[in-house]
């Protein structure tokens, strides 16, 4: 559902011309769970709760499939926490997607839209859930209940746990 927002009075107002139709199963219903738009501003990928796909949107007014579903990549795994792109990758080539109970990361190539393939998996601890982009190489991403962050190597695929401190 888009929504417009005025900074003057700070309102927010349904925007039904510009909200976005979710994949339909007549069985169930499409919880998204994550979502974002490309650093291009032209692809937003969605993932869902109960579903392993992902899927891609157009969001790019000048396209003629501006606002159509354009691909959807089946990433083996359900219960997915957000969609985040890396800032330093500014055509948003890859999108990366936390797997709460599956304990890693899916990297999801976006070369062509129509057909995203999911290129690695990163392991991490229990229930991942947010992703800081340190810089070209390195992501952090930090795990709900084993409240650890992992510092995932991306060049060489290899991950590192650091034991969060308590706070008092």
């Amino acid at each position: 559902q888009a929504l417009t927002f005025d900074p003057a009075t700070g309102a927010l107002a349904q925007d039904d011309a510009s909200s976005l139709t979710l994949p339909a199963d007549p069985t169930k219903l499409w919880y998204a769970s994550g979502l974002a738009a490309s650093p291009d501003g032209k692809r937003l990928v969605v993932s869902a709760v109960n579903e392993k796909d992902v899927v891609v949107f157009d969001i790019d007014p000048a396209s003629p499939t501006y606002k159509q579903q354009t691909g959807s990549i089946n990433i083996g795994a359900q219960e997915t926490y957000g969609v985040f792109f890396d800032p330093q990758d500014a055509a948003g080539t890859r999108a990366y997607v936390p797997v709460w109970g599956g304990k890693k990361v899916v990297e999801v190539g976006l070369d062509d839209p129509a057909q995203p393939a999911v290129l690695r998996t990163f392991a991490t601890d229990q229930n991942p859930q947010g992703i800081a982009f340190l810089d070209a190489k390195w992501m952090a991403v930090a795990n709900d209940f084993g409240e650890t962050l992992s510092l995932v190597d991306r060049a060489l695929a290899r991950e590192q746990r650091r034991p969060q401190r308590a706070h008092r």
